[in-house]
């Protein structure tokens, strides 16, 4: 679904991310953030009359545990969010590696499949888009654990 001026709609990828949390429900998630609840949904919703504060956009993200608004902005920019994880040494360096290179090749894998008869209709399109952002933050994310490595190995430079 499209959102104003052209873009797909955020709205619809926030009110996703409501009514995937597993933690909460709406109603949770209201009172989490001191909103009437059948306000807050007709807002993430977005019904008639209702629109959805771009202040209240953190907080549900921090209450929901979802950063899918994040990378979707991220993705319709044309660029890359990457939450960054404490590195707890080369045990993690080396299961981020191997969280990469698999993702990066079930991403190549899928867009092959996707654009093999030669179209790209905006499912696939959404799709390639959505599953090339998760592998560039794979890899980047193993390169945010190397400098995280090395600094604690040897102190700081890169």
């Amino acid at each position: 679904m499209r959102g104003t001026c052209g873009f797909p709609s955020l709205r619809q990828c926030v009110h996703a991310s409501v009514l995937g949390c597993d933690t909460l429900d709406g109603k949770g998630i209201a009172e989490r953030l001191g909103l009437n609840y059948q306000t807050f949904m007709s807002s993430v919703s977005g019904q008639p009359k209702h629109k959805l504060d771009a202040d209240c956009l953190l907080p549900i993200m921090a209450t929901t545990g979802s950063v899918e608004p994040l990378q979707f902005m991220a993705r319709e920019m044309g660029g890359v969010f990457v939450k960054v994880k404490p590195c707890m040494g080369t045990a993690d360096l080396m299961d981020t590696l191997i969280s990469s290179v698999k993702e990066f090749g079930e991403y190549a894998a899928e867009c092959a499949e996707d654009i093999r008869d030669g179209r790209l209709p905006r499912d696939q399109h959404d799709r390639i888009l959505k599953e090339g952002q998760e592998a560039l933050a794979s890899i980047a994310s193993m390169m945010q654990l190397v400098r995280a490595v090395h600094a604690e190995q040897y102190g700081g430079g890169q």
